[in-house]
């Protein structure tokens, strides 16, 4: 196997490891507010669609400017972010 970028894999003990408690350990959905728990149900469902649904053709830039082009609300919001950067 060829590599571009060289890397060597070196084995560190789990004590030599400083990730907190804070960046591992979820809060569980049933101690959320209700609005909270509805949020991340969305993004689970959101992420596991993502995950579950064939990519079928390849989109273009060209096509995303011409789809943008002839939608009314997309041109507006192009037309909106392209004038915030004026000024």
């Amino acid at each position: 196997m060829d590599f571009q970028f060289p890397f060597i894999v070196e084995y560190q003990k789990g004590s030599l490891n400083n990730a907190d408690i804070m960046s591992r350990q979820s809060t569980p959905l049933t101690t959320l507010p209700s609005k909270q728990q509805k949020e991340a149900h969305e993004l689970s469902d959101l992420l596991y669609m993502l995950h579950t649904t064939p990519i079928v053709d390849h989109i273009s830039l060209a096509q995303i400017g011409e789809k943008t082009e002839s939608d009314p609300v997309l041109s507006r919001v192009r037309d909106l972010v392209k004038g915030s950067r004026k000024g």
